[in-house]
């Protein structure tokens, strides 16, 4: 309830921000930022998530969460924000085992356009205690090493085990079958806004202007991208 409970304060305040900074009204803002915590409630994978306090809907906040202070850092880098950033992407990746991608693209993202710089790890123990946070993830391969390991000639990742396992979840998430709690029509509209806004950076892509968020916004847009097709 906790978890649901701030993906969608998340949600809705990320939305009514950028609406806002946009040059919407505030009522505008408002109804939109309600419209997208319907859409997400609306998911019944969403709900059933929840009521099952599973890690899945704990990772979809953490990583909505750690792109929030993604955003934040590149809008403003400090020192505290970019402390706020790392502990989430620690977050991101003690929830699930392949959350370390996202720590490992951001930080390669950052580098590669220097937004960090020296100050933002003065002051703070946690950059150098970083590797104690990933001791359970190593304990657990110790541990139980076996159950990490594919049986002798079974081949678990390829293109095309990608290509067949992205094929078969398109068909789950936009069918109308109802066979798996997914709302076919919302995953629809997921689709189509995600397009949007590709479509839109594209085109912003274009014609960066002076004095706005243009290069936070395309260096987020990058390494949020980036991170996202790394985890799939």
């Amino acid at each position: 309830f906790l978890i649901l409970w701030g993906l969608l304060a998340l949600v809705y305040v990320w939305t009514r921000e950028s609406l806002e900074e946009a040059g919407h009204s505030a009522v505008f803002a408002e109804a939109g930022a309600w419209s997208a915590m319907i859409l997400m409630i609306a998911q019944p994978v969403l709900t059933l998530g929840a009521t099952s306090g599973g890690f899945d809907l704990l990772a979809a906040f953490c990583v909505l969460g750690s792109f929030r202070l993604l955003h934040s850092f590149l809008k403003t880098p400090t020192a505290v924000r970019f402390e706020a950033l790392w502990i989430a992407l620690l977050a991101v990746s003690s929830v699930r085992y392949e959350g370390g991608v996202y720590l490992a693209v951001v930080l390669a993202g950052l580098l590669v356009f220097r937004c960090v710089r020296a100050e933002h790890l003065k002051g703070s123990v946690l950059f150098a205690m970083t590797p104690v946070f990933f001791l359970p993830y190593l304990w657990q391969r110790i541990l139980v090493a076996d159950m990490f390991h594919p049986a002798a000639g079974q081949v678990v990742c390829s293109p095309s085990i990608l290509l067949a396992n992205t094929v078969t979840f398109l068909r789950t998430a936009l069918g109308a079958d109802a066979q798996l709690p997914y709302a076919a029509l919302i995953n629809l509209l997921g689709f189509t806004a995600a397009l949007y806004f590709i479509a839109v950076e594209a085109r912003a892509w274009s014609s960066p202007r002076e004095g706005d968020w243009g290069a936070p916004a395309r260096r987020f847009a990058l390494v949020a991208a980036t991170a996202l097709l790394a985890h799939w």
